[in-house]
């Protein structure tokens, strides 16, 4: 099936969508550099070749492409317009913002939805908190989605396609994932799984065996040459293999789960999250899935789409589940899948075009109120929201000279923005423990701990942070700002 030009209305809609979430991602970022997005920034002062030929930099044994793109806004666009943050967020808010105009489209002219479900579908998208707010714009995760929604709705458009140019497009977009993020491996196994499910023509069992078309190798070849293109040390070196299963034995991440931080998060963390940010999304995918599932069992008529549907949703979740828990953010790529589904759905909820275009509306309203209420909320903090760093260093250059040894919570992001007001840091710096562990060890000789208020006040008491630093050391600097994490430099006496 070719992809035929969309109409006015449907043009658009999807260049309204991309222009306000691109905005919404800019204006609902943390003002400074979270960890991770630090991290990521300190790679732009290397040259291209460096970033293409190598991979021995802060990836987050994740691909370069998000370190690409910020290295592009930084290089490119001038300092007069806009802020070193907004600069290098640019260019990955306005690719990843692809993913709520193409979800747009996807529902309308793939799984050939009406417009009310296709808008209902993209807005839960397009306001959602954890996209939003709780998911570090320079990273894997927003790209991954584009590339996700993008992969999994032309493998179900051209499920039974037998072209060569269909395999080399999904190739192509493979191949661009994968110097995203390392999900790209689970993201192909879940097509594959759900394309043999829905009975396409790319993977086929006749109870005897296992039927691979030629065209399924094309997209495998293709996505590699892609790669290879793009990032060589990806298939050169085997990095995006090795990526994977690093992460695929990754024992966990300590991260803040209702008011403490938790060393290893269960899985109903995920509800929480889903529960306490987006209770639109969850609340209409209890409705769009009962619903699609009641009739489906009434009529005893399951579709290619809803068999496809409920493999990748399935997929999705047990990956999300089976990798390590770091946070609302490692849920996105589930809720884009979810968000699809919702869309593909919601038509079926009732025969009514009329109380279709309310229940719409209600959808698009209630994710508005959503996000409006969770940002104006001031006890309502991002996870990624930081901040302090840039005035603890324009306020601190002479105690930032000593020689000194210090434990500092986010060494990328003192780093980074000591680099922007050049100023030297003479500091032997630590990296604090980040997990809640009460015999975690701390330098015995250090002079200064710099903690940020997710450590000093939701770790666990017992933890050497709050037992030793908080408690006995002296707080000699402090920051706190609306909506942001407080910052304490803390002195030994």
């Amino acid at each position: 099936m070719p992809i035929e030009r969309p109409d006015t209305w449907t043009a658009w809609i999807v260049l309204t969508l991309i222009l306000v979430s691109t905005i919404l991602m800019l204006r609902s970022a943390s003002t400074e550099l979270f960890w991770d997005e630090a991290d990521y920034a300190l790679n732009v002062s290397h040259g291209w070749k460096y970033l293409w030929s190598h991979a021995d930099y802060g990836r987050h044994d994740h691909g370069p492409l998000s370190t690409y793109l910020a290295k592009l806004g930084n290089d490119d666009l001038p300092a007069a317009v806009s802020s070193v943050e907004d600069r290098l967020r640019l260019p990955i808010a306005l690719l990843s913002s692809l993913a709520i105009g193409f979800t747009y489209w996807a529902l309308r002219h793939t799984f050939g939805t009406s417009r009310p479900a296709a808008l209902a579908g993209s807005g839960l998208l397009l306001f959602s908190v954890i996209r939003l707010q709780d998911t570090p714009i320079i990273g894997p995760h927003h790209l991954m989605l584009l590339f996700t929604l993008v992969f999994f709705t032309l493998g179900y458009r051209w499920r039974n396609s037998s072209h060569l140019w269909a395999a080399i497009v999904l190739g192509s977009i493979l191949g661009v994932a994968v110097t995203a993020m390392t999900y790209a491996i689970p993201v192909a196994l879940a097509w594959g799984v759900s394309v043999l499910l829905a009975g396409g023509t790319w993977l086929q069992y006749d109870r005897r065996q296992l039927k691979i078309s030629w065209l399924t190798c094309v997209v495998i070849a293709t996505a590699a040459a892609v790669a290879l293109v793009l990032w060589p040390p990806s298939i050169l070196q085997g990095a995006a293999l090795h990526d994977f299963l690093f992460y695929l034995r990754y024992p966990g991440h300590a991260t803040l789960v209702q008011q403490a931080i938790v060393e290893s998060p269960r899985a109903a963390a995920y509800l929480y999250w889903l529960a306490t940010l987006d209770a639109p999304i969850l609340i209409c995918a209890l409705a769009t899935v009962g619903v699609c599932i009641g009739r489906r069992l009434r009529e005893r008529c399951v579709t290619c789409k809803h068999v496809y549907l409920a493999s990748i949703l399935t997929i999705m979740l047990a990956a999300a589940l089976k990798a390590h828990i770091a946070g609302s953010r490692n849920l996105l790529l589930f809720m884009g899948v979810l968000c699809l589904a919702i869309g593909a759905l919601f038509d079926e909820l009732t025969k009514s075009p009329r109380i279709l275009r309310w229940a719409a509306a209600a959808v698009l309203a209630s994710s508005m109120a959503n996000l409006a209420w969770l940002s104006w909320n001031p006890n309502r903090i991002p996870y990624p929201a930081t901040d302090g760093y840039r005035a603890f260093v324009e306020g601190n250059r002479s105690r930032l000279g000593e020689t000194a040894l210090a434990v500092v919570y986010g060494i990328p992001i003192l780093k980074f923005y000591a680099e922007q007001s050049r100023v030297p840091v003479g500091w032997e710096v630590t990296e604090m423990p980040w997990t809640t562990r009460s015999d975690a060890e701390l330098p015995q000789d250090a002079k200064y701990a710099l903690i940020s208020e997710l450590a000093y006040r939701y770790m666990p008491p017992d933890q050497p942070v709050r037992r030793v630093i908080d408690s006995t050391w002296k707080v000699v600097w402090s920051f706190k700002a609306n909506r942001s994490w407080g910052l304490r430099l803390y002195e030994r006496p």
